[in-house]
């Protein structure tokens, strides 16, 4: 996404399916980037919100919204910030750098000025994000954010962000609830029964600025949990208290199971207030079942 007027906003945006890419792989955006091919002094917004991505991504670098961001601030003329906020991932990723919502956030830059060469430094807000679902890395993997280059924290703001995954592995790296950079522990949070596997092991996590801190699934099913960090339940979020994490408006309804019951068959069901169908996968394998009157059923 290479603006080229003064904001560009992404919204609002429904996707589902599989990418498999060489390098910068994004369940809605590919590449943020608001240095290349635009002129100087040009100040420009980007901003990729409210968006949800609930897919398979395959890739080099991927991030469950947005491969890379790159916002920017150069030198005393304009500012060309990235937004990255009030976004739901819930995808199954392969990766050598992987996050949960951004794969990598990039390192500094020079900009050329007419007044001489001047240090751009980046300008990024990752806010209010919620990830869910499977991270499966050879180097980095992080729940929020695979790599983060810090140069200037005042620029850079992740917080208020809940990373939700079932497990963060990496083979040969570093594996982080949160991202590789160490913010204050209260600025992000995430579930304290991930599976975290740093350097090909399994380790114990302890709360803190590289994982944020834990709670355990029923908090995180609680509109107090998020509402307490600014997340808008007026227009923007939306929980079914006690039985889901937040969804953004944009997205269906999620449904409600009611009974499980496995033996030598196996049977799920359940109720949604939606039409169409319920998927179910278990062991690889795609079961459906059309939603009758509010309810449905998979055997």
């Amino acid at each position: 996404a290479n603006a080229e007027s003064d904001i560009s906003i992404l919204n609002n945006v429904v996707v589902g399916g599989n990418i498999e890419g060489s390098h910068y792989v994004g369940g809605v955006v590919g590449n943020v980037d608001t240095e290349t091919n635009i002129p100087t002094r040009t100040a420009i917004t980007i901003k990729i919100q409210g968006n949800y991505c609930s897919m398979s991504l395959v890739g080099d670098i991927v991030g469950g919204i947005c491969g890379t961001v790159r916002g920017a601030i150069c030198g005393y003329y304009c500012d060309r910030p990235a937004f990255v906020t009030d976004n739901l991932a819930e995808n199954s990723i392969v990766a050598n750098i992987g996050g949960g919502i951004v794969g990598i956030i990039s390192d500094n830059y020079i900009s050329s000025t007419s007044n001489g060469t001047r240090t751009a430094w980046h300008s990024e807000s990752i806010k209010r994000n919620i990830s869910k679902g499977h991270l499966n890395c050879r180097y980095n993997a992080g729940g929020v954010i695979g790599t983060l280059y810090m140069q200037n924290k005042n620029d850079q703001i992740v917080e208020n962000n809940f990373s939700c995954l079932e497990i963060i592995k990496s083979l040969s790296s570093p594996a982080y609830r949160v991202t590789n950079y160490e913010f204050n522990e209260q600025e992000n949070s995430a579930l304290s029964s991930t599976v975290v596997i740093s350097n090909g092991k399994e380790i114990n996590v302890e709360d803190d600025g590289f994982n944020g801190t834990g709670y355990g699934l029923k908090t995180l099913m609680r509109k107090s949990t998020y509402s307490s960090q600014g997340f808008d339940f007026n227009e923007q979020w939306d929980i079914i208290e006690g039985e889901s994490y937040p969804y953004n408006y944009s997205q269906s309804t999620p449904p409600i199971v009611e009974s499980f019951y496995s033996g030598s068959k196996s049977c799920i069901s359940g109720v949604s207030n939606e039409y169409g169908k319920i998927y179910v996968f278990v062991n690889n394998t795609l079961f459906e079942s059309q939603i009758i009157d509010g309810k449905w059923n998979v055997n």
